[in-house]
């Protein structure tokens, strides 16, 4: 009986930014990427959090925030397997309620001296209460073989609303992968009215809409990609936004193509007013030359008159069909055909 085996591929044709990938091994990254390294502090009145993806988060619900939520913050930390110095690229969002809010994003380094903390985010952000500010960069870590090294992360803000949390995502800049998987000149993105749209080269597909009145009508936008070959793709994703109060929603959805016309699958949505976190781990089959993707948005009513939203890809695998050297005519079935086709080839005397 045929049947058809399949095979890893590198993610240049998809371009979902993974950080499952294999690091590089300079610096002590061996084993960088696996959420069994890390370690995290914990943080006070809050869960602490190392998904499958390597996405560090906090979560703090302080149940008396009269005067908002006090300074605090969490520590996640690896040990280095080599000495050396390693590059990350670094992507965080905040997402702190109102008002005197602080941010804070430091890389720590420990060594025979002691712990050294590297700032990376300090911000204070005193009136602006409706937007969740993120920040990336890239930072060199001269990290010492069997001593700690990771990431501080917290914050504080002033108001009546217990809930502050956010999120830092990296991947290593020396990885021979990342400029493939992480490459957003791989992505088609549609335009969203009234707003914008942009990749960056982090893991992060945003999108940002503004209207001139209140409310904001349903606006959605398709981030998609073009792959050369017929296959299948497992994806984690994390879609996190701010839709704004009143009959607010968001909504996620898969979009494959094929030569029967365009396939819409709904994988998450949103009600509730205010900042979401939403995650995820979807599988898709795509055709080659078919475009694939997923499909993000929302809409309020309300006299606020902005959405705003990101969406992180990450740990794609990507099995592609490998043809069976028997299938002559190549139509994915074994039968006389390809005997015949294959008795003519013998009998023409060709290798």
């Amino acid at each position: 009986m045929f049947t058809h085996t399949t095979k890893t591929t590198p993610l240049a044709m998809l371009a979902l930014a993974t950080l499952g990938a294999t690091a590089s091994a300079q610096g002590g990254l061996e084993g960088h990427f696996a959420p069994g390294r890390w370690d995290d502090t914990g943080i006070s009145q809050g869960i602490t959090e190392i998904t499958e993806i390597v996405e560090l988060y906090y979560d703090v619900v302080d149940p008396n925030p009269a005067d908002g939520v006090s300074f605090r913050t969490c520590q996640f930390t690896t040990v280095a397997e080599s000495s050396g110095t390693i590059r990350l690229f670094w992507d965080a969002r905040f997402r702190h309620s109102s008002w005197e809010r602080e941010f804070v994003l430091q890389a720590v380094v420990d060594g025979p001296n002691g712990p050294q903390f590297i700032p990376l985010v300090l911000s204070y952000d005193p009136a602006e209460p409706t937007i969740s500010p993120n920040f990336h960069g890239i930072v060199d870590l001269p990290v010492n073989q069997g001593y700690g090294y990771g990431f501080q992360m917290g914050g504080s803000h002033y108001t009546y609303d217990p809930n502050m949390n956010g999120n830092l995502v990296f991947w290593a800049a020396d990885s021979s992968t990342a400029p493939l998987q992480n490459d957003p000149t791989q992505w088609t993105m549609t335009t969203i009215l009234d707003g914008t749209t942009g990749a960056r080269p982090a893991l992060r597909l945003e999108y940002d809409v503004q209207t001139p009145s209140g409310g904001v009508p349903h606006r959605t936008t398709d981030l998609t990609a073009l792959p050369g070959f017929d296959g299948t793709t497992t994806f984690d994703w994390t879609f996190e936004g701010d839709s704004a109060y009143y009959q607010a929603e968001a909504e996620l959805s898969l979009i494959t193509n094929g030569a029967g016309g365009e396939t819409v699958t709904p994988l998450a949505s949103q009600a509730t007013s205010g900042p979401f976190v939403l995650r995820g781990r979807t599988s898709a089959t795509f055709e080659s030359g078919h475009e694939v993707g997923l499909r993000v948005g929302g809409g309020n009513f309300d006299g606020l008159n902005f959405i705003r939203g990101n969406l992180i890809l990450s740990r794609v695998d990507v099995d592609e069909t490998e043809a069976c050297i028997a299938d002559y005519n190549d139509d994915g079935v074994l039968d006389i055909f390809d005997v015949i086709a294959f008795l003519n080839v013998f009998s023409s005397g060709c290798p």
